[in-house]
């Protein structure tokens, strides 16, 4: 199967190839608009000529490297393009089927056909429908009107994967096509700490803000990193170090997205436990993965771990049945804290050109870690301004928010911060604070029919496989969710796109699985 999916990837790999290669190009030369107009021409090609399996597979291993769409607008990015036109093509290949289900729906079965949507569905659309509620509140409809636009490209996007998933090997190339992305971020954010332990920190910190984030991000960003950003790790008693953030505009997104990550590298890597050259490539990808976490020095991300450890743990001891998989997840986080060390002397080759330390170089990070109860830090005591401010703030408006995309005017800030990072730094105060509590009550709604499915997934499904990877959904969105209490950067575009498509996957596995029967309805040959 492995060898039937890299033939099908030759085409994508090849497009894949040039792209990186354009982007490397402009990176060593300045990129210029022209450049990334004839890269956004390229990337669309691709998409409108392939097939449509094809160019959903191109859209995912390109994914980390959407550049911005010069003209338009400053932050506009492909992507928003791309999910349009494969939704268009999937609309017109599928148009008979989507006509029939019009007419079911507008016609005297309309109760029947809601009645038939699972809770997911039924959730999201109260939220969004309490959204636009929100909206019309908002002091900034248009911002407001935007947000619940971008929301739903991310519910498009997810059902396009849904629709993907019809096969076994679709599910493999689809996961193997979100593999390659992992691949693809840390090799850049190796890349990353290369040029940080071979330059002095300030020319890595110029050239990154001026030749690599207006590719991806414009102009607007670009000057704004190159004065202010999360790049770089502070001590009271030692010199900067570099955090890895690779094609991301900060750290946070870039470990946010491995952490969606580890559920197909683990998968992956459990599915087979033959101990080949293949086999220790995987794990290798894995243990990278980890790296690169606690390389983003996000202090957040380290503590979220601590859900998925609590809840295996107690799976481990009080839930009777096959230990194995609880024994591999709790051997993850163990591997995650053995890996510090490691990763503490990697950051510290980054100071080399500025002042000595005589710090201990395996502590770096610990010190950084254990700082996260320090509430004099400077970090944390703004976090914990901005959510003092943000409580109050629901108490005074409980209801309708102050409208999704609104959340600056909860700190007395401009409306044009959001685009600056201002934001609640933690996604739950924020989903109350813009969407008011009924709407946060359907956004928690949907997460629990998320779990929910992924609890199905787990135990009432008998094929080994697909129960499997419900355990790593259930890992990596604990994680997630855990990291949520400290940030927002599930809401960052290309974090959210992947998070939006796992969902699909999962949702496809749960909606084409005979659960009640405990049987897969895919055929093991297909």
């Amino acid at each position: 199967m492995f060898k039937a999916i890299l033939k099908d990837f030759r085409q994508i790999s090849f497009l894949l190839a040039a792209e990186m290669a354009a982007i490397g190009f402009m990176a060593i030369t300045s990129p210029s608009d022209i450049g990334i107009f004839l890269l956004d021409m390229f990337i669309i090609s691709g998409v409108i000529f392939m097939s449509l399996e094809n160019a959903l597979l191109f859209f995912i291993v390109s994914l980390p490297f959407f550049a911005v769409v010069p003209g338009i607008s400053d932050s506009f990015s492909i992507w928003r393009i791309l999910v349009a036109i494969l939704a268009i093509r999937f609309a017109w290949n599928e148009r008979h089927q989507l006509a029939l289900y019009l007419r079911s729906l507008f016609s005297k079965n309309f109760i029947n056909e809601i009645k038939k949507l699972s809770w997911l569905n039924r959730s999201l659309i109260l939220f969004f429908g309490f959204s636009l509620l929100s909206a019309l509140n908002a002091r900034y409809f248009l911002v407001a009107l935007k947000q619940i636009f971008f929301w739903g490209n991310m519910v498009v996007f997810g059902y396009l994967a849904y629709h993907y998933v019809k096969t076994r090997t679709n599910l493999h190339k689809i996961i193997f096509a979100f593999i390659i992305t992992i691949g693809e971020i840390l090799a850049v954010g190796m890349f990353q700490f290369y040029l940080g332990s071979v330059w002095p920190l300030f020319n890595f910190w110029q050239f990154w803000a001026q030749n690599i984030i207006p590719i991806f991000y414009g102009q607007k960003l670009s000057h704004l990193l190159s004065y202010s950003n999360t790049w770089f790790s502070y001590f009271p008693d030692a010199p900067a170090v570099l955090r890895m953030f690779s094609v991301f505009p900060d750290s946070h997104s870039f470990s946010m997205y491995l952490v969606l990550g580890i559920i197909f590298v683990g998968f992956m890597v459990f599915e087979s436990m033959k101990f080949n050259k293949k086999h220790w490539i995987k794990i290798g990808l894995l243990s990278l993965s980890l790296l690169g976490i606690i390389l983003s020095a996000s202090r957040g991300v380290w503590v979220g771990i601590l859900l998925p450890a609590a809840a295996f743990f107690a799976l481990y001891f009080f839930k009777k049945g096959d230990r194995k998989i609880p024994l591999f997840m709790l051997s993850l986080v163990l591997t995650f804290v053995l890996i510090f060390p490691v990763a503490s002397m990697l950051a510290s080759l980054t100071q080399k050109y500025d002042t000595p330390s005589e710090n201990d170089s395996q502590n770096l990070f610990f010190k950084r870690m254990f700082s996260v109860v320090d509430t004099e830090e400077t970090s944390n005591k703004g976090r914990i301004e901005i959510w003092r401010e943000t409580v109050f703030f629901i108490k005074d408006s409980p209801l309708l928010g102050v409208g999704p995309g609104n959340f600056p005017l909860v700190l007395d800030e401009n409306i044009a911060n959001a685009k600056k990072g201002a934001s609640a730094h933690n996604l739950y105060l924020q989903m109350i604070a813009e969407s008011g509590a009924v709407g946060f009550v359907f956004f928690a709604l949907t997460i629990l029919s998320i779990f929910a499915i992924i609890y199905r997934l787990c135990f009432d499904v008998r094929m080994a496989e697909f129960r499997m990877l419900g355990f790593f959904y259930a890992f990596g969105f604990l994680w997630a969710l855990g990291y949520g209490m400290f940030d927002v950067v599930l809401l960052n575009d290309k974090v959210f796109l992947f998070f939006a498509a796992q969902i699909g996957i999962l949702y496809a596995l749960y909606k084409k699985t005979d659960i009640h029967y405990h049987r897969a309805i895919y055929s093991p040959e297909k």
